[in-house]
């Protein structure tokens, strides 16, 4: 992946792909960054629908990259919105299972 430092943050156009550097337990995350308009607070988007939008403070954000490009030999496939219903209703008889499993005992 090739990114470029970013120095002024809230020149981030809306949606802008971001490595953030985070201090905290997740060291980084490739994310779509949105600096709200107090300044003081990010919001990260996936480009994984799977995981949900989350804010972030200023203060909790040590670094950020902009993303340019990556090189690589295999490209990356897109899940389709069909394979992505089958997952989740995957999951949700994954877990339907175990709670069947804990009435039964």
């Amino acid at each position: 992946m090739i990114c470029r430092y970013v120095e002024d943050w809230t020149a981030l156009k809306a949606g802008t792909l971001c490595i953030v550097i985070l201090d905290g337990e997740q060291d980084f995350v490739f994310k779509k960054v949105t600096v709200l308009p107090e300044g003081n607070k990010m919001l990260l988007e996936s480009l994984n629908r799977a995981y949900k939008p989350y804010e972030v403070s200023a203060g909790d954000v040590l670094e950020i990259w902009k993303f340019h490009s990556y090189f690589s030999k295999d490209v990356p496939e897109r899940v389709s919105e069909v394979q992505h219903i089958s997952n989740a209703v995957t999951e949700i008889l994954q877990r339907l299972k175990v709670i069947e499993e804990k009435i039964e005992i």
